[in-house]
């Protein structure tokens, strides 16, 4: 049986996007950004609130269509997979968790059009990495 490694989150953009956010590997456009996710836990009786950061990672046409519309402040839905890569920097083992995105949906929040923003949830979901699904399913699960 296979593993499953699916992931389903949502969070706002915590910055704009900068020339370190989006690389060109090869022919294909890679495109990483951080969302946050608050959450209130109770300690001591006391609710808190903390928020939970997670770098995700979109890949070719998934990138190129969102890129404009990724601002700070705007949610988002993301439907992907858990990446670890390795390395050793000065003998030292170091590692990095992200998500990779299948799907994107852009949310409520920082927007300067509404009709933009559904035109852009549509071609991203038109858009998404498919590729990488090879678990058999005809298609997207509806959530």
């Amino acid at each position: 049986m296979t593993d499953l490694n699916h992931v389903i989150l949502t969070g706002n953009i915590v910055h704009d996007i900068g020339e370190r956010d989006k690389v060109k590997v090869g022919e294909t456009t890679k495109l990483t950004v951080t969302i946050a996710n608050n959450r209130s836990v109770k300690v001591n009786g006391e609710w808190k609130n903390t928020a939970y950061f997670f770098d995700i990672e979109m890949w070719g046409k998934l990138a190129d269509n969102l890129e404009k519309y990724l601002v700070k402040g705007k949610g988002i839905a993301v439907d992907g997979y858990l990446k670890v890569d390795t390395w050793e920097k000065d003998g030292q083992k170091k590692s990095k968790t992200y998500i990779v995105a299948d799907i994107v949906k852009l949310l409520g929040g920082k927007t300067d059009d509404s009709e933009t923003n559904a035109n852009a949830s549509a071609n991203a979901q038109k858009t998404t990495n498919t590729e990488q699904n090879d678990l058999g399913f005809k298609e997207d699960p509806v959530f």
